[in-house]
């Protein structure tokens, strides 16, 4: 009945078209009433998740994410024929399934924050940075580094380090469980059900 996201689609999809209702003998509209409401539902219960999130998901210096707040924007849910799905920002589905991140746009490294200056920042909008080579026997696979120089001389003071790609694991945590999932959309179905009679 419900699909979480794969590497083909950054959608929950809800298949509800081999699930037995009573619905006023299955009048379509009746059944695209049902579709929407099931549909809101479960796009209301995933925004609450990452609402949650934001509460929760801080970085190393107690900041929170801008991630969050952006893909509770951008998750919208529509209704379909055999039932809805919940369409999700790839990031979200990134970041459930797992992968390599690499950069985008012609840049040719990630910048990874290593400072609190430095999230939910560009590079390109902190003045002053440097580029500093890395060397790849010693700086671990980095390809360089920038920052500005200390007021200390005693080397830069470095706000990224830059990678050609990361690798992120699968985290499950980013979606509601299914269970969970399962039981607003059940709820859903009730409370609609419920109206017809």
């Amino acid at each position: 009945m419900i699909q979480y996201p794969d590497r083909q689609s950054a959608s929950i999809r809800i298949d509800l078209s081999t699930e037995p209702f009573n619905v006023g003998g299955g009048l379509a509209r009746v059944r695209a009433g049902l579709n929407r409401a099931v549909t809101a539902a479960a796009t209301s219960l995933v925004r609450h998740h990452f609402r949650e999130l934001v509460r929760t998901n801080c970085n190393e210096y107690g900041l929170p994410p801008a991630f969050w707040p952006r893909m509770i924007r951008e998750t919208s849910g529509q209704a379909t024929t055999r039932g809805g799905e919940v369409r999700l920002p790839r990031e979200v589905a990134h970041r459930y399934l797992g992968g390599v991140i690499e950069p985008k746009n012609g840049a040719r490294a990630l910048t990874i924050p290593v400072i609190a200056a430095a999230y939910h920042q560009r590079a390109r909008d902190i003045s002053g940075l440097r580029y500093y080579p890395a060397d790849p026997r010693t700086d671990g696979g980095y390809v360089g580094f920038l920052g500005r120089p200390s007021e200390s001389g005693e080397g830069p003071e470095i706000y990224y380090n830059l990678v050609r790609r990361a690798r992120q694991d699968g985290q499950k945590f980013v979606l509601p469980k299914p269970e969970e999932l399962e039981t607003a959309v059940r709820a859903a179905i009730k409370r609609f059900t419920a109206k017809l009679h």
